[in-house]
C-alpha cells in the first residue's frame, strides 16, 4: 500500500510533468507573406522579421485537443504588418477561443488553434504609394476591375511559364484580389479552399495534388462577385530527386578484384544486395566480370541493381 507521503510525491511528479508540456513542445514554422513583400512582422508586439519569412509557433497550436491533459495554446497569436506607404494591418493567426470539457464537465479549458502553416496578406497602399500588382493574364467581358492572382507556392510562378518542382505532392497556395471581392477560386476546375483576408482579397489553397514526372498544366480561375473571371495558367515540371548512392556501394573494379581474390560469386551477390552498385554496367563491363569468374547469377544481380538512367 502506498504511504501518504509517497502518494503526495507521485502526484507532485505527475503535475510537474504535465505543467512542463508547453515548455517541451517543439515549434513549427509558419510562413508569412505579404503583397507587396518587405513588410515588418510584429508577433504579439515583438518585431520578428520582414516578409517573406517564417515565425516559430509551438506545435500545440495545431490540431484539436482530445483530453484534459493535452498541451494547448492559451493565448491568441496576433501579427501586425507595417510597410512604408501602406496601411498597417493587424490579423489573428489563431481561431478561438475553443472550449474543451470532459464528459462530466469538470475538466475544461479554452484554447486557440493556428489553422494553416502559410499565410499571405494583401497590404493596402496609402498616400499615393504605387500599388504592386504582379503580371496577370485576364479575360474580362464586363467593365474592367482591378483583379490579380498571385501564387505563393510553388514560388516563381508567372503566366504561361514552367516552374521547376522536385516533390511528387503539390499544394497550390496564393491570394486572389479584386475590387469587387472574390467569390470563387478554382484550380484545374476544382473548387479551392478559401479564407477571406479583406473585402477585396482571399487566400486560397488546393488539396494535395499528386503529379507525375514531366509537365503538369495548372490553371487558376478567380471569379468576383459580378462573376467576372481572372485566369492564370502555368505549368509545373516535376523532376524526381535522384536517389542517394550508398557510399559503400560496389564499383566494377571492386567486383572484379573480389572475384580475382577467390571471393565466391554468391558472397558478392549478398554484398550487392546489401550495398548496391555505383556504376551502370555496360556489355564490356559484364564481359570483364565473367572473365574474372563471375557466375550468371552474379551477372543478373548486377543488372537488377543497376541505378536508373
Amino acid at each position: 500500500m502506498v504511504s501518504t507521503r509517497s502518494g503526495a510525491f507521485l502526484i507532485a511528479c505527475v503535475a510537474l510533468y504535465f505543467s512542463s508540456a508547453h515548455v517541451l513542445a517543439s515549434d513549427k514554422p509558419v510562413a508569412i507573406d505579404t503583397i507587396p513583400p518587405g513588410a515588418q512582422v510584429e508577433v504579439n508586439g515583438n518585431v520578428t522579421c520582414n516578409t517573406p519569412c517564417s515565425i516559430n509557433v509551438p506545435s500545440y497550436y495545431f490540431g484539436r485537443k482530445h483530453t484534459a491533459l493535452s498541451a494547448h495554446g492559451v493565448n491568441p497569436i496576433r501579427v501586425t504588418l507595417t510597410k512604408e506607404g501602406y496601411a498597417a494591418k493587424s490579423v489573428d493567426l489563431t481561431t478561438g477561443p475553443i472550449h474543451w470539457s470532459s464528459l462530466n464537465g469538470v475538466n475544461s479549458y479554452d484554447y486557440y488553434l493556428v489553422s494553416s502553416e502559410h499565410f499571405t496578406f494583401q497590404l493596402e497602399a496609402v498616400g499615393g504609394a504605387p500599388a504592386v500588382v504582379p503580371p496577370i493574364e485576364t479575360k474580362i467581358s464586363a467593365p474592367p476591375s482591378s483583379s490579380a492572382i498571385v501564387v505563393a507556392s510553388p514560388s516563381g510562378v508567372s503566366p504561361n511559364q514552367i516552374v521547376e518542382f522536385n516533390e511528387s505532392s503539390l499544394i497550390i497556395r496564393g491570394v486572389a484580389t479584386d475590387s469587387a471581392g472574390i467569390l470563387l477560386v478554382t484550380i484545374n476546375g476544382s473548387t479551392a479552399n478559401m479564407r477571406p483576408q479583406s473585402a477585396q482579397a482571399a487566400e486560397f489553397w488546393s488539396e494535395p495534388m499528386q503529379i507525375k514526372p514531366g509537365n503538369t498544366p495548372i490553371e487558376i480561375t478567380a471569379s468576383n462577385s459580378a462573376h467576372v473571371e481572372t485566369r492564370l495558367a502555368f505549368a509545373v515540371h516535376y523532376t524526381p530527386k535522384a536517389a542517394a548512392v550508398n557510399p559503400r556501394a560496389l564499383s566494377k573494379q571492386e567486383i572484379v578484384s573480389l572475384l580475382k581474390g577467390d571471393v565466391p560469386s554468391a558472397r558478392i551477390e549478398n554484398l550487392i544486395e546489401e550495398r548496391g552498385i555505383k556504376f551502370t554496367p555496360t556489355t564490356d563491363d559484364l564481359r570483364e566480370i565473367r572473365r574474372a569468374g563471375g557466375s550468371e547469377e552474379l551477372i543478373q544481380k548486377i543488372q537488377e541493381a543497376a541505378p536508373p538512367e
